[in-house]
């Protein structure tokens, strides 16, 4: 699953794997990576967050089965 988050730190937004976000929803680990597309394959592989990744607050806006419509 794909999940559309806005981070509550600055209220950018992000398309990340559900893997990456917390049981209660308001937590997601993000890629510490800033190749746009190192990301981008880490979402779309469902990579298991590592040490690497930080926490950030988020707010879910939507999730998807599909990664592309």
């Amino acid at each position: 699953m794909y999940v559309i988050v806005k981070f509550a730190l600055d209220g950018s937004l992000a398309l990340i794997h559900d893997k990456w976000l917390s049981s209660n929803r308001e937590v997601c680990m993000w890629t510490a990576s800033k190749s746009a597309i190192k990301t981008d394959m880490a979402v779309r592989s469902g990579m298991e967050p590592d040490a690497s990744f930080k926490a950030h607050e988020c707010h879910v806006l939507y999730t998807s089965s599909k990664y592309k419509y």
